[in-house]
């Protein structure tokens, strides 16, 4: 499920890999270009890395928080059949389980407001 999360951040890298994103500094900063604008180039593929990681920390947190309901429900048994479950399996007990649910949630959310800040204060794309 991982490439399932990662797969569409990467098609769109690879589309708007040829985009220059830049970041208006007037928004930040002191205007030392004396013209009111000042810009300066942010690579693509950070932002695609950054992205790839919200959807990686999303995904990992939500199979983490399955696992653990399942376990905890009783629904992960001896008699499953399909791909291993860290729970059932003992490799992680139910609290480690929740807690690292939890920190993967907690930093996909960390991740995601500074995509949100950086993405709705200035930075933009174009085909130039």
């Amino acid at each position: 499920t991982l490439t399932a999360s990662v797969a569409p951040v990467l098609v769109g890298s690879v589309l708007t890999s040829s985009w220059k994103i830049t970041h208006d500094e007037s928004l930040w900063s002191v205007d030392n270009h004396n013209d009111g604008k000042g810009s300066y180039d942010v690579p693509v593929y950070l932002l695609g890395i950054s992205f790839a990681t919200f959807a990686c920390l999303i995904q990992l947190g939500t199979n983490l928080h399955n696992d653990y309901a399942d376990f905890v429900k009783g629904a992960d048994t001896d008699k499953r059949v399909g791909h291993a479950r860290a729970t059932q399996r003992g490799w992680l007990t139910p609290h480690q389980t929740a807690t690292a649910a939890r920190r993967c949630v907690g930093l996909a959310c960390a991740v995601g407001v500074i995509l949100a800040v950086l993405v709705s204060h200035g930075y933009r794309g174009s085909m130039d």
